[in-house]
């Protein structure tokens, strides 16, 4: 097939893919003039990925915000919760689209590294959620959404 060194050149220019389920190509959710847009919520739509992003709350319609806040009432209201109340909450959360760590910190009042160490690793594991960046659980613009 192709020598190592080749196929790491031609991985670099997003031409192989290898074993790999990431191209150089899908790295990013938005890139400049890659069709990006917004529906009608204002998740972001990307021609990469088969549902939305929830990538910022800013940018999200009033109504659709007030849906996911109400989602998320229990869990800013409490500071413990056991472990599968708020799995619950995580997994009608991914439902529709795919959701930003930030986002799901902010929406639910907890820190970004408990949600992704305490929570969402163990929920991929067991393919109840899966990562828009398969091979790279720490990319900075990974998303979660129902397996």
């Amino acid at each position: 097939m192709f020598s190592d060194r080749s196929a790491l050149q031609l991985r670099a220019r997003g031409l192989y893919e290898g074993r790999s389920t990431i191209s150089a190509e899908r790295s990013t959710i938005f890139v400049q003039d890659s069709g990006s847009t917004r529906d009608e919520d204002g998740r972001l739509l990307s021609p990469k990925f088969n549902r939305p992003f929830v990538d910022s709350l800013e940018a999200l319609t009033p109504d659709f915000l007030e849906k996911l806040q109400e989602l998320a009432k229990e869990p800013r209201a409490k500071k413990r919760m056991d472990r599968p109340e708020i799995e619950d909450v995580i997994i009608q959360f991914c439902s529709d689209h795919y959701i930003t760590i930030k986002s799901f910190a902010k929406i639910m009042n907890r820190g970004e590294r408990t949600l992704r160490q305490d929570y969402l690793s163990k929920l991929c594991k067991e393919q109840g959620v899966r990562r828009a960046f398969q091979d790279t659980p720490d990319h900075e613009q990974q998303a979660y959404t129902k397996a």
